[in-house]
């Protein structure tokens, strides 16, 4: 039977006419979200590009790398952590009320769909989910959490939380388009990897045969009509919907404000003198850029001018790398918040596999770039050559200090009026020696 075009088996239950009207408010939030918000972003993006690699301006997103910062660390610390966290809070209201509508009209407790996989077919279902958020590794913690609470295995979790911040539209984009194959290339396979293998890899780590990770119950419905209204089905479903939202915002605000403001710190360690000391192509080098990239939260797309103003500053193309991936996957909101809802064990290996994962993906460019004899792997040249000063000669120098033709000059000459007068002179030098004159080739001195 259906009802104006539709089967009525879409709607026969109360949990099914939830998720008709969740996916309708998921559907108008998105297309909201999207055209406000993250389209405009790749302008803000290309323009952070811009700043970051100009000769004379250092500071974009309230980050600033200068080789004598003119304020306090106080004052640097406090400008970045509040930048960012300004910049993140359209972000982190999307996600509050996305997770208000996965819990509350999509996976309702007494729901008919189960989220729950294992495996690589686990962190498939993750990636349907997390590219289309675009949400950075902070943000997607409560929408993450929420199909957690709904019965998502590990895998699934994992999935949403990487491919929102490493795997979006945006980002896959904008890494083509600034980096060098080598390191954008690298930057999409690392991604993929994380997304598909790192779910499965932790849940393997952290279970045993007889001990599976704790699951949150799920009551999963019997079949069939149960007769329930759409006023009443719709009523407890919006209820819930406020309720949900405001415990996953009291839960999780506070966490993210306190560990954006270690970002924040922890961000502050970037300097020109720390670039080039620390971050140049070596193992160490990548060591340090992989560790700093899950000890820190940054926005959406971020890391994409952040590691290009350190390219610019002299940090190695493998370092590069491996900071593009981790700074873009997790930190400490995204570790804290997961820690909520999954075993610490979990959350634990997750960031370990992060971090592993990219210093991996470092060591491999860096075991390219040692083979190659030339050939820039950072940059593409549109982005590395706005950095470059214009090259000058000598000659040019010289030109460029000389006045221009009818600049600065004068019509006024010099004339000798002596000649004109027909005035004769002669240089005569005494005898040097008495009674001995001068040579002759010296008369006239």
């Amino acid at each position: 039977m259906t009802i104006s075009g539709f089967p009525t088996s879409i709607y026969d239950t109360g949990p099914k006419k939830r998720r008709v009207v969740g996916l309708a408010l998921l559907a108008v939030l998105l297309t909201l979200f999207l055209a406000f918000n993250r389209v405009p972003k790749l302008d803000t993006v290309q323009a952070d590009l811009a700043v970051a690699a100009s000769p004379v301006a250092e500071c974009f997103q309230g980050f600033c790398i200068e080789a004598a910062p003119e304020s306090s660390l106080l004052s640097r610390w406090w400008d970045f952590s509040v930048t960012y966290l300004r910049l993140v809070t359209v972000g982190m209201i999307f996600a509050f009320l996305v997770a208000g509508i996965t819990e509350a009209f999509l996976f309702p407790k007494s729901g008919d769909w189960s989220l729950s996989a294992t495996g690589v077919k686990g962190s498939l279902k993750g990636l349907i989910v997390g590219p289309a958020m675009n949400l950075c590794s902070a943000c997607i913690v409560p929408v993450a959490s929420a199909f957690r609470r709904r019965g998502s295995g590990v895998e699934t979790t994992l999935a949403i939380t990487q491919g929102s911040s490493t795997l979006n539209l945006p980002a896959i984009i904008m890494a083509t388009m600034v980096f060098a194959p080598l390191i954008g290339g690298t930057r999409i396979g690392l991604s993929l990897a994380g997304a598909l293998l790192i779910g499965p890899l932790v849940a393997k780590i952290v279970r045993s045969d007889d001990d599976a990770i704790e699951m949150l119950p799920v009551d999963i419905a019997s079949p069939g009509a149960d007769g329930v209204g759409w006023g009443q089905a719709l009523g407890g479903a919006f209820r819930e919907w406020i309720k949900i939202t405001a415990g996953h915002v009291l839960r999780l605000a506070p966490v993210m404000v306190l560990a954006g403001f270690a970002s924040g710190l922890a961000i502050q360690w970037i300097s020109p003198a720390t670039v080039n000391a620390w971050l140049g192509d070596d193992v160490l080098g990548i060591l340090i850029a992989a560790t700093l990239g899950i000890a820190i939260n940054v926005p959406l797309l971020f890391e994409i001018p952040l590691v290009a103003v350190l390219l610019l500053s002299g940090m190695g193309t493998a370092p590069a790398a491996a900071l593009l991936f981790t700074a873009a996957a997790g930190g400490p909101i995204t570790f804290w918040g997961l820690a909520k809802v999954m075993p610490g064990k979990v959350v634990a290996a997750f960031g370990a596999s992060t971090w592993g994962l990219g210093t991996a993906g470092g060591l491999a460019v860096l075991a390219f770039v040692s083979l190659g004899a030339g050939p820039d792997f950072g940059l593409r040249a549109k982005y590395a050559a706005a950095n470059e000063p214009e090259p000058t000669t000598a000659a040019s120098s010289l030109q460029d200090a000389l006045p221009a033709p009818g600049v600065g000059t004068t019509n006024m000459r010099f004339t000798d009026v002596t000649n004109q007068a027909g005035i004769a002179t002669a240089h005569v030098v005494s005898d040097l020696v008495a009674g001995m004159p001068e040579p002759a080739d010296m008369y006239g001195g």
